[in-house]
């Protein structure tokens, strides 16, 4: 028999770490299954789907909400499309995604401006950017710091569409829990990357990259920009436009 001396040693501070980082993990799923319920309905993520017959911000205009963060990969890739969609702009910046996030250092462009107007098609289009969170997701809610924030800054119509779509509606193809709502779907839960495109005729939502991240690693920003020709773009900024003409 060994001696009790030789017997291994529960290291207790590392065992009650343990535990009450499980029972932090498990009390956010609950706190956030609680105050999402998730909805009959379902969308399929990285897919335009039309949500309203109606102009969300009412009248005749055409506005384009991107909503991301300035460290997400997919706002990062999809900053591409939006970028040749409006023309040449001096103002933005170049960026890359977290590097503590998934698909980390994802090469992109912050726009600077609140908004960017252009035309397409002799219409006047609204490019409305939304950075959340900053570079990286830190805080207690973020689902509800990101709602909070996106409410102070677009039409209640707008904003009303972006919650139910990222923290009610199900991704196609998935069951009811928090994990399969877009908004539950990151680590942590957090309002994903979104776009709406909304005018007389209609709106429909983007819930995902127009432009996978995959499609842009071990780029530069620089040499994406090089290359804003490349058909993984084009193709991106000819869903835009299609979309957007069908609210015209």
């Amino acid at each position: 028999m060994e001696p009790d001396g030789d017997k291994p040693k529960i290291n207790r501070k590392m065992l009650v770490f343990f535990i009450v980082f499980l029972i932090v993990i498990v009390a956010l799923s609950i706190d956030f299954d609680l105050h999402y319920n998730p909805t009959e309905e379902n969308i399929k993520i990285d897919n335009y789907c039309q949500i309203s017959t109606k102009n969300l911000v009412g009248g005749g205009s055409i506005n384009v909400y991107f909503i991301t963060w300035n460290g997400s990969p997919n706002g990062a890739s999809s900053s591409w499309a939006y970028y040749s969609l409006i023309g040449s702009t001096k103002n933005y910046t170049y960026v890359n995604s977290s590097s503590s996030y998934i698909y980390n250092n994802t090469p992109g462009v912050i726009f600077t401006n609140s908004e960017y107007n252009f035309t397409l098609n002799g219409r006047m289009i609204h490019f409305i950017p939304i950075y959340l969170y900053k570079e990286n997701l830190t805080g207690q809610n973020l689902i509800n710091e990101g709602l909070n924030e996106i409410k102070a800054k677009v039409p209640s119509n707008v904003y009303n569409d972006i919650k139910i779509y990222t923290t009610e509606v199900l991704i196609s193809g998935t069951d009811s829990t928090s994990a399969n709502l877009s908004a539950g779907n990151g680590i942590p839960a957090h309002i994903n990357t979104v776009s709406i495109i909304t005018g007389p005729g209609g709106a429909y939502i983007f819930n995902g990259a127009l432009i996978s991240p995959s499609a842009l690693s071990n780029e530069t920003p620089e040499k994406v920009m090089q290359n804003i020709k490349d058909p993984t773009i084009t193709q991106a900024v000819a869903g835009l436009k299609n979309y957007i003409e069908k609210v015209e």
